[in-house]
């Protein structure tokens, strides 16, 4: 089950990112929903929401849970910010280099 709920963020950045992109107006503020910036949007909070409760459940969260979480607010917020891919885009050495990086630290603890 637990690997289960590991792929709701990401059923969720899929699903909003195939999507067509349309406004919708909520108390005023105007947003777009579709594509690969609210699918960004939709990632984080969706992880955010789904690690956290998980760690208010189980009290803690397993080293490969963390790792997610940091790798998904690491590279959604700049994309979010600065409207561009190319931080989600990054080649896989560049992010094996800076989750490898974010593995080490975690070990020495």
């Amino acid at each position: 089950m637990k690997q289960l709920i590991d792929y709701i963020p990401l059923l969720v950045f899929f699903s909003v990112w195939a999507m067509d992109e349309r406004a919708i107006s909520i108390a005023g503020f105007d947003h777009s929903i579709g594509g690969v910036f609210s699918a960004a949007e939709f990632l984080l909070a969706a992880s955010l929401l789904v690690y956290g409760s998980l760690f208010i459940y189980q009290k803690r969260l397993d080293k490969f849970q963390w790792i997610t979480l940091v790798a998904v607010v690491l590279f959604c917020i700049p994309t979010i910010i600065f409207r561009n891919t190319d931080f989600l885009k990054w080649k896989a050495h560049r992010k094996l280099d800076i989750c490898h990086g974010i593995y080490s630290l975690s070990l020495l603890r």
